[in-house]
This record gives structure tokens, C-alpha cells and sequence, in this order.
């Protein structure tokens, strides 16, 4: 029998009820309050940045981001391990001992969102430094989880605690886990909205050579979105080509509130070691009463398309770490479970010591047995993306969808100056939206690199296509 208990909170949940509850600058105030310990602090740091820039603060999103990504790379080139001590600790207590080093979803995020904020900030050369890490931390990726899987693969098969490989099959196969394994429509890893800002941020550099890169970036945005005709479209002709004729509108929209995690306690009791129960994170999924943007402009109206599912992302990504949270957490159940029964024994001749050691470590046990919750909470269940011309009114009318059609009036945006603007609309449902335009150029046409490399790249499509 499972029985789902609230278990640690992570850092800042006041904060992240705040944001849940779309009230963006309270949830930034709170957030930025937060003092984090050591192993806490790049999941402190991604909150920050995120949050600030739901509330439209960009400039302390960027600052703090870019500290995220420094510790991302930290951890993904000089400190991939956890040290001796912390793993004692994860053992003796739990595995919130452990210095939280992001998932791979999570590096890429954060160097996603840090590219944004710099494109907000008009600073495209810096965005397209982290196009650079969000192109390396998506081919490392793939590559360096797979070694993780297959390092947890050999622990399970030559540990040597008893019965630990077998209580790993246990749990995997427990009525509990039935359903909890999906199959995602694409890898865990990969980010189809990652992909699409670092090709902005590429675009927006002026830089012919990143140009290229940025096509190939929206190729392989696309080959994970073959239904976004935005995307088509981008592949096909990049919008700063298109705005070097007319004027080009980009609308991001991220929606409603990703998955996060809850604890599924275990009962186990045995007589020779007293109460325990093994603690598991469980991904828990929120509710979303949005599902689109509609953009009108100058008597043409569009929805915004499906770019990222980051439930998706979360549960592909919670599926290959699994088999080693539920090692990690063997483990410790089964040096406990040792401890005691060690503890016991050494008073078998004393029955009343024994049922004072055996209640006290059930209460030991039931204290730190917890699971380990923490999660990137305040990114959106998903996103999606729009392309419009910019309207001669310069004057876009947004107006928020449901499943069941338009959730509220249009708001009227005025646009500001630039031959690409970009219009990011975080919604958290209905009643909470918050909408924030930037201009990703100048108004004077795009730099002449790229409108080279646009007209040689046209030169060669018709010298192809030529009998």
C-alpha cells in the first residue's frame, strides 16, 4: 500500500505558491529574499532568474542566470560527482544531503532563459554565447546521461547490500509505479524551445557564421516539432530575412505551470527492526485552464503553435534518473535497516533496551526518511510561438485562449521600434497574464552579413533548382 505524504518542501515554496498563483512580483520578492545553503543553490539561482523574469525584471534574471549557468558548467565539467561525505550523508539521512546539480533538461533551460533575458536586455552578442551552451549542453547531453544510466546499471548489479538490487525490483514493480514510466515524443534532453531562442539569439548577433548556425538550430527545432508551421516556415525563410522587407512581430507565450514532484511513502515494517517506509518523488502534474494566444494585426488573426512540452521534458528526463533514485534510496534504506537491527541485537539479553532502541530508530527513520522533491518549479507547462508582420498600427491585439475559447478580453500592445520585435507573454491561468515587448533590432535594416548570406543562400536555392 502507497501513501502520499507532503515531505520536504524544497527552498522558496512560498515563493512558488506566490508565482502559481500568477502573482509574479511577489513571488520575485520573496524568491530574491532566499539565502540558499551550498547544495541548493543552483536550483535557487534558476528559480531567480525565472521568476524575475515573469515579473519583467531581465536585468537581475541575467544577472543570476548567468551565475546559474557558471554553476551548470561547474558541475558538468569539474564536479559531475558528489563527494564521499555527501554520500555518507544521503545515506545516514536522506538523499536531500546531496548538492543539487540540475538535471540535463535543467542546464539547458537555464542557458535558454538566460539567452532571453539578454535579447531582452538588447545585448545580442551575449545571447548568442549561450546559444553556444545550448547547443554544446544538447549534443553533450545525450552522450553523458547515457554513461550516468549504464554507471547506475553496474551499482545495482554488484552491490553487495543484501537484499538492495532486489528492493529495487520490488519498487519498480509495485502497483504504486504502474503508469508512472511514459514514453515521450522526444528525448528527455532535448528542448525544441531551447533550440528556437538560441537560433534568435544567433539571428539577432548579425554574424553571418551564426546565421548559420541558426538555421541549423531551427532544423532541428523542427525535425522535434514537425506540426509547428511557424517553424516550417522559420526553416524555410529565417524572420530576419523576411524583416529586411517588412517589419517581422515574434510572439513566445509560456503557459500555466510544469510538473513537479510529490512523495509516495512506502510502509515497511518488520519486527526484528520496527517502523520504516521508502521514500519516493512521484511527478505530479498542476493544473492549466490556457491553451493558446490569438494575435490580431491589421484585420489578420493567428494562434500561437506548440513549441515545448515541458511536462514531457520533465517526466522523459524523471524516467532515466529513476533507476537511480530508487537505488540511491535502497541503499539507504538498507544501511538503516541494518543499523537497527545491529542495534537490537547487541541488547538481545535486554528487552526493554531493545524496544527503546527500536522505537527510537523508527522515529529516526521516520523523520529523515524523505524523499528528495527538488525541482525547477516555475517553468511553464509549456510553450508556443507566433509570427505575425507588424501591423501599420504598430499595435498588436492579444487575447489569452482556453480549451473552451477565448478566456478574457484582448489587450491592445503597443510595439516598440525594431524590424524584429518580440512579444513574451507568461500566462498562469486566465485571470493571471503578464505580457512584455522587446525589440530583438534596430530599425534600420538587418546587418548586411546576413543579408549577404541571405541572398547568396537564394542565389544557390535557384542555381539548384536550375535544369
Amino acid at each position: 500500500m502507497g501513501v502520499v505524504l507532503a515531505g520536504c518542501s524544497p527552498p522558496g515554496a512560498d515563493a512558488i505558491a506566490a508565482h502559481a498563483a500568477g502573482n509574479f512580483e511577489s513571488a520575485r520578492s520573496q524568491m530574491l529574499a532566499i539565502r540558499p545553503e551550498a547544495r541548493d543553490r543552483f536550483l535557487i539561482l534558476a528559480e531567480q532568474g525565472k521568476v524575475s523574469l515573469d515579473a519583467g525584471d531581465p536585468e537581475t534574471a541575467r544577472r543570476v542566470l548567468a551565475e546559474a549557468s557558471d554553476w551548470a558548467e561547474r558541475f558538468a565539467i569539474y564536479e559531475p560527482k558528489t563527494s564521499i561525505a555527501e554520500e555518507g550523508a544521503s545515506i545516514v539521512i536522506n538523499q536531500t544531503m546531496r548538492t543539487y546539480r540540475g538535471t540535463y533538461a535543467d542546464r539547458i533551460m537555464v542557458d535558454a532563459y538566460a539567452a532571453l533575458s539578454q535579447l531582452w536586455l538588447g545585448d545580442p552578442s551575449m545571447a548568442a554565447v549561450y546559444a553556444n551552451r545550448i547547443a554544446e549542453r544538447q549534443t553533450d547531453a545525450e552522450v553523458e546521461q547515457q554513461k550516468q544510466i549504464d554507471k547506475v546499471s553496474r551499482e545495482v548489479s554488484s552491490y553487495r547490500g543484501g537484499s538492495t538490487s532486489g528492493l529495487v525490483k520490488q519498487v519498480r514493480d509495485s502497483p504504486q509505479f504502474q503508469g508512472v514510466i511514459a514514453n515521450a515524443g522526444y528525448s528527455a534532453y532535448l528542448n525544441p524551445f531551447a533550440s528556437w531562442i538560441g537560433a534568435m539569439a544567433w539571428s539577432a548577433s548579425g554574424d553571418g557564421s551564426n546565421f548559420t548556425r541558426a538555421q541549423a538550430a531551427l532544423r532541428q527545432a523542427s525535425a522535434m516539432v514537425p506540426s509547428n508551421a511557424t517553424l516550417r516556415a522559420q526553416v524555410e525563410r529565417n524572420p530576419f530575412e523576411t524583416a529586411a522587407e517588412r517589419p517581422q512581430v515574434l510572439i513566445l507565450f509560456e503557459g500555466c505551470r510544469s510538473m513537479s514532484l510529490k512523495q509516495l511513502l512506502i510502509p515497511l515494517i518488520t519486527p526484528w527492526a520496527g517502523f520504516s517506509s521508502i521514500p519516493l518523488p512521484l511527478p505530479e502534474a498542476h493544473g492549466c485552464d490556457v491553451s493558446a494566444l490569438a494575435i490580431t494585426g491589421d484585420g489578420r488573426t493567428i494562434q500561437t503553435e506548440p513549441l515545448s512540452d515541458n511536462d514531457a521534458i520533465f517526466q522523459a528526463q524523471y524516467d532515466r534518473m529513476l533507476p537511480e533514485i530508487i537505488f540511491r534510496t535502497a541503499v539507504m534504506i538498507a544501511a538503516k535497516e541494518a543499523a537497527t537491527v545491529v542495534a537490537a541485537q547487541s541488547q538481545r539479553n535486554n528487552s526493554g533496551a531493545q524496544i527503546g532502541i527500536l522505537a527510537g530508530m523508527s522515529l529516526y527513520k521516520a523523520i529523515t526518511n524523505q524523499a528528495d522533491l527538488r525541482s525547477w518549479r516555475s517553468i511553464g507547462r509549456f510553450t508556443q510561438i507566433a509570427q505575425i508582420n507588424r501591423p501599420s498600427s504598430d499595435t498588436l491585439q492579444i487575447a489569452v485562449l482556453s480549451a473552451m475559447g477565448l478566456s478574457g478580453p484582448a489587450a491592445a500592445v503597443p510595439l516598440p521600434a525594431g524590424r524584429v520585435v518580440m512579444i513574451y507573454v507568461r500566462s498562469m491561468h486566465a485571470g493571471a497574464t503578464a505580457i512584455y515587448t522587446f525589440s530583438l533590432t534596430g530599425a534600420e535594416p538587418l546587418a548586411s552579413e546576413i543579408e549577404s548570406f541571405a541572398s547568396e543562400s537564394t542565389d544557390r536555392l535557384a542555381v539548384g533548382a536550375a535544369p
